[in-house]
């Protein structure tokens, strides 16, 4: 059994286990907030870079197409105005 001077701790004591849990949940969400900044920018990192890549990407298939179709007028003109 409890004695008089206990069950008047009783009411503190869950105030504070209260206190610090609510405290504990506190720092879990500012923690789960800034992970979900950083995750934010890391998203927006990416898909710019996967952009640049895709830039990238059309620039050198327009200068690929642009080198061989150089290479076919320059063989067709050859063989129409050189080997006649």
């Amino acid at each position: 059994m409890l004695s008089p001077e206990e069950r008047t701790d009783i009411p503190n004591t869950l105030l504070l286990l209260v206190g610090r849990i609510e405290g504990k949940l506190d720092m879990l969400l500012t923690r789960d907030k800034e992970q979900d900044r950083k995750l934010k920018d890391l998203e927006e990192r990416i898909s710019t870079i996967e952009n640049d890549r895709a830039k990238v990407l059309g620039i050198w298939a327009a200068v690929s197409l642009g080198i061989g179709g150089v290479g076919w007028i320059g063989e067709t003109l050859f063989n129409h105005f050189w080997t006649k």
